[in-house]
């Protein structure tokens, strides 16, 4: 009788083990990083990924290999979702199209370098309301402040179908070039395999400009302007019928 019931234990505890597992088994099933897509941006190359499952915790276990060197990576999570948005080294893009891999929290992931791009300067909008008129100016004027603008250098890609020598590259982009390469891309096409040669041409640039605005509307500007990386210096001021 007494082995009788000691089977019996035994069965009710190996199924209580198992039953223990397959609820466990979702909770893990859930856990996920996925790499969404890789931009280059004003502060780095960022890499988005959808990561279910994932505390904060799991972000400092991350390794991101490119060019076969190992590179520093920071991640956050976007706002309150299952997002995930990690930085890393915006000089990257002078390897632009070469593979990268890493892991996310034990997932692996894997990509290529993006190449840098250009950023269109602010604009500076005409159809702003102004709600006062300084008592510098008449009745019927406003007063407005001119400025300047300027960010910092940056290094800056061109793609070229053909070969430039460097002084056809002068006088397209009044700058010489810093250092050149080359990308080729394989690819089939209708059934046809074609090979197609990319030139590249690297060089420092910086975005500068300047502008007008009315007075009471240049802390939001300079707000704007700064936000987005940019320096923005006030130049003058003169009382406008048009503003």
């Amino acid at each position: 009788m007494k082995k009788g019931l000691s089977a019996l234990f035994f069965v009710l505890v190996t199924m209580a083990v198992l039953v223990s597992d397959v609820l466990a088994a979702p909770a893990q099933s859930n856990r996920n990083a996925t790499l969404q897509r890789v931009t280059y941006e004003r502060g780095g190359i960022v890499l988005l990924f959808h990561a279910p499952g994932l505390s904060k915790n799991d972000l400092k276990n991350i390794s991101f290999t490119a060019h076969s060197e190992q590179w520093n990576m920071v991640c956050n999570f976007v706002d309150d979702t299952t997002n995930v948005r990690c930085l890393v080294p915006k000089k990257l893009s002078m390897f632009a199209g070469e593979g990268f891999h890493g892991t996310l929290a034990g997932f692996y992931f894997a990509g290529k370098l993006p190449s840098v791009r250009e950023f269109p300067s602010p604009v500076v909008t005409e159809t702003l309301v102004v709600t006062e008129i300084s008592t510098a100016c008449s009745d019927g004027q406003t007063l407005s402040y001119t400025f300047e603008y300027s960010n910092t250098s940056y290094q800056a890609e061109v793609w070229s179908d053909y070969y430039m020598d460097p002084d056809t590259f002068h006088s397209l982009y009044s700058v010489y070039p810093e250092y050149t390469s080359t990308y080729t891309d394989n690819y089939w096409s209708n059934g046809v395999y074609y090979t197609r040669i990319y030139y590249i041409y690297g060089y420092t640039t910086y975005t500068n400009g300047y502008g007008a605005t009315p007075s009471n509307n240049w802390d939001a500007l300079v707000s704007a302007y700064e936000s987005n990386g940019f320096t923005i210096q006030m130049t003058g001021e003169s009382c406008d019928y048009h503003l």
